[in-house]
């Protein structure tokens, strides 16, 4: 029993270790880009939900329960709708203006 165990670690570690560099591999440029569109300031990562969210979870372990993904949905599209009319309507006034 033991033995079985063993062989499966030593199979699923190495590939757990190539995704993961093939990942970090992927997701440096955009790591990158976004601290040169930021102007280096970290704290973009902080400011945007679901890159919070996504740090939350992995760093600190908190567990994402479903109310908590709802609400947090219904949040996030309450701010866009509003951004959506927002610009709709700068659209509008720009039109009735020329």
């Amino acid at each position: 029993m033991l033995l079985r165990i063993t062989f499966a670690w030593l199979f699923r570690l190495p590939g757990s270790g190539l995704r993961g560099f093939i990942r970090c591999r992927r997701a440096l440029p955009d790591l990158r880009r976004t601290m040169l569109l930021s102007r280096g300031d970290p704290m973009v990562f902080l400011t945007r939900p679901i890159s919070a969210t996504l740090i939350a979870i992995t760093v600190f372990g908190e567990v994402l329960e479903p109310n908590v993904a709802v609400g947090a949905t219904m949040v996030i599209s309450a701010g866009l709708v509003a951004a959506w009319r927002e610009r709709r309507r700068q659209r509008r006034a720009e039109v009735v203006g020329a």
